[in-house]
């Protein structure tokens, strides 16, 4: 069903004529206090004679006609209520049509439907008055229908959504892309934009740890994405970069319920997107507590020890009872934390131990830690105190940054702020 959003000026040739070639089955006139008459005295009777029928209408009347806000906000408040109206189930007319009205009344109509996916008509005209400078004369109109402005216009959409995405705002920027997608109707942008929303949804799950999502994302979406022409993408710059970027990253995650330390490095790959994407070091620094916890967790897990369910037998007799003492539960076994899991690698002769047992700084950065507010303090955490902890991790686990997994972008270069 075809609904017409139609600006009303001092002329009421041009919008009939408009209505009679697009023949709509409902309109929504704007109006202002002087040509809202207009409408039911001249324009709606020379409608019916024209086309033997009358169509549903409601009004909108601006405000002040010179005043191209107050006109711009009536519209973006009234056409959806007059929508509901007219029993339209969509937010905003197909086609807008701004040819009459006050140029400011014209223009909001243009400002306002521009935020929507729709058509435009223009009646321009063969023949004008005062020696081709003045109004159309009447008969000789002649209808100019524009496509749906999206189709050039999304190309700030979309840049905003890269940038999003430059920023770990990964779930805005993905929805981003989706609503575009909607508002255009050119085919290969549609396609562009479709490919890229779901792309994103995959980075989105994974910075969340759904990674049985994020993965199942990427196996139905990076073929696309790598055989995917750069000419479908009109307003994109050159993906090829960030394509290698994803290609990299779908590898490493496919082995994410097989690299015992995958985990450990995706939550310190994580802590820097938030350390240094969205500068929340309270985040940063609880997301590399976990991975020096993990750490711990899964370097016992070579000697058949769970620090969360420990028989006291795995224990070396040297420590076994001083762990029994701090440690045991009502049912016999041990449960232990951070610090003591360190301590047994040591007593282990384990690598991992040695390097905490050697890092001379890192109980230090781990009370820091403690005392912040995520933890059980009251004190925030600024980037030296993340770094420290974020190197004292680094270091446990024997890499360097490059180790971990790194989230493409947009417009940066590849690696910036990991």
């Amino acid at each position: 069903m075809k609904t017409m959003l139609i600006s009303v000026g001092g002329a009421e040739a041009p919008i009939v004529s408009s209505v009679k070639s697009h023949l709509p089955d409902k309109i929504i006139f704007f109006v202002s206090k002087a040509s809202r008459e207009q409408v039911s005295a001249k324009i709606m009777p020379a409608i019916f004679d024209g086309i033997g029928k009358m169509i549903d209408h409601e009004f909108i009347v601006t405000p002040d006609e010179a005043d191209i806000g107050e006109s711009t906000k009536i519209l973006l408040d009234e056409v959806p209520r007059a929508m509901r109206k007219l029993g339209q189930d969509a937010q905003w007319p197909g086609l807008a049509d701004y040819t009459g009205g006050t140029k400011t009344m014209s223009a909001a109509v243009v400002w306002a439907s521009s935020m929507f996916p729709c058509l435009f008509n223009y009646v321009g005209g063969t023949e004008r008055g005062k020696n081709g400078l003045g109004v159309v004369l009447d008969g000789s109109e002649r209808h100019v229908t524009l496509q749906n402005p999206w189709d050039k216009l999304a190309y700030f959409e979309i840049q905003h959504a890269m940038r999003l995405f430059d920023c770990a705002q990964y779930a805005n920027s993905a929805e981003l892309f989706a609503k575009t997608e909607g508002k255009v109707t050119d085919e290969k942008a549609k396609r562009s934009l479709s490919l890229l929303a779901a792309i994103v949804r995959a980075y989105h799950e994974w910075d969340i740890f759904n990674h049985k999502t994020a993965l199942s994302l990427f196996s139905k979406n990076f073929d696309r994405l790598k055989d995917f022409p750069m000419s479908d993408n009109p307003f994109l710059p050159d993906l090829s970069e960030f394509t290698e970027s994803v290609e990299k990253n779908y590898g490493a995650l496919k082995k994410f319920d097989t690299e015992p330390f995958f985990l450990v490095h995706d939550l310190l790959s994580n802590a820097r997107r938030r350390a240094d994407l969205e500068i929340k070091f309270e985040d940063a620094t609880a997301r590399t507590y976990s991975a020096i916890e993990r750490t711990a967790k899964i370097a016992l897990k070579k000697y058949g020890i769970d620090n969360s369910k420990c028989d006291p037998g795995c224990i070396p007799e040297t420590i076994r009872q001083e762990y029994i003492l701090k440690y045991s539960r009502e049912d016999t076994l041990l449960h232990f934390g951070c610090h003591a899991s360190f301590q047994l690698l040591l007593n282990l002769n384990d690598d991992m131990g040695k390097r905490f047992s050697e890092n001379t700084r890192i109980n230090a950065h781990l009370a820091e830690r403690n005392n912040s507010i995520l933890a059980h303090g009251t004190h925030s955490i600024d980037r030296p105190k993340f770094e420290n902890l974020f190197d004292d991790a680094l270091n446990l686990l024997a890499i360097s940054r490059s180790d971990l997994p790194v989230f493409p972008s947009f417009f940066k270069p590849k690696g910036q702020g990991q």
